[in-house]
């Protein structure tokens, strides 16, 4: 993967983003509150869900967009891990 995470420069979405973005289409969310680092804590999960989604449909081919992407990728390793956990 290169400099801008998940996407080439092709002008067309790679699977790997498409795929993202479609778990998170289908993600159930149960709660609403989350922290995604030390210094990030998100209120409103399914807004911010929304949003972040929103904006890399639109802007994905746009390297000043791609921290939307990054915190995508971050929220979905958090989201596994806590729904792992969840199951132990």
């Amino acid at each position: 993967m290169g400099i801008f995470a998940g996407v080439n420069h092709l002008y067309t979405m790679n699977e790997e983003l498409k795929q993202l973005l479609e778990w998170f289409d289908n993600y159930q969310i149960t709660f609403n509150e989350i922290r995604l680092s030390p210094c990030q804590y998100i209120f409103d999960l399914r807004k911010f869900i929304s949003v972040q989604t929103n904006s890399v449909r639109k802007n994905w081919e746009n390297p000043t967009f791609e921290y939307d992407i990054i915190s995508l990728y971050q929220l979905k390793k958090v989201l596994e891990e806590k729904e792992k956990e969840n199951k132990e």
